[in-house]
């Protein structure tokens, strides 16, 4: 315990991640919404920190004197922006689209903390994404139920018909 505690202090590790504010809104208020199921929150947050985590690093890595002086924020704006349509685009792609992952991949590039921890801000999302969902799990079943699913509906809510050209619900 006391080792892990070194490590969080070394590397100055933020008390909360401002993203889970908005993850706690989907766990625990909206827990019908595909937004906020367990796996979307778990991967959304887990692609969100990983892209950011590699977009930060390969801006950081761009040599200062390809950078004329007072463009550095500009650099970091363009690098935020990417990491998000980034994240956008997998959790997409991989059905995992959980919208508080977007701004954890945008904290990994414009807070100074999180760029900092580099590849261990991954870890500290991973963690803090698994003790949200166990703490919403049992929270939300004393007289609710969730998740709806683990890992992807039973049923889609919705349906189109191609033939009818209607939405069936």
């Amino acid at each position: 315990v006391f080792a892990c505690g070194a490590q969080f202090q070394i590397h100055k590790t933020p008390v909360i991640i401002g993203s889970f504010g908005a993850s706690a809104v989907l766990l625990y208020g909206a827990i019908d919404s595909p937004l906020g199921q367990p796996r979307n929150a778990f991967f959304g947050h887990f692609f969100g920190a990983l892209v950011g985590v590699i977009i930060s690093q390969l801006f950081t890595q761009v040599p200062k004197d390809w950078v004329s002086e007072g463009q550095e924020h500009a650099v970091m704006w363009v690098a935020g922006a990417t990491a998000m349509a980034l994240t956008l685009v997998v959790m997409q792609v991989t059905k995992t689209v959980h919208p508080p992952g977007g701004a954890t991949a945008l904290i990994a590039v414009v807070q100074d903390t999180a760029v900092a921890m580099k590849w261990y801000y991954i870890g500290i999302v991973v963690l803090s994404i698994s003790l949200q969902i166990c703490i919403a799990t049992l929270i939300n079943n004393i007289d609710r139920r969730y998740p709806i699913y683990w890992w992807s509906p039973k049923k889609f809510p919705m349906t189109f018909d191609p033939t009818t050209a209607s939405t069936v619900i």
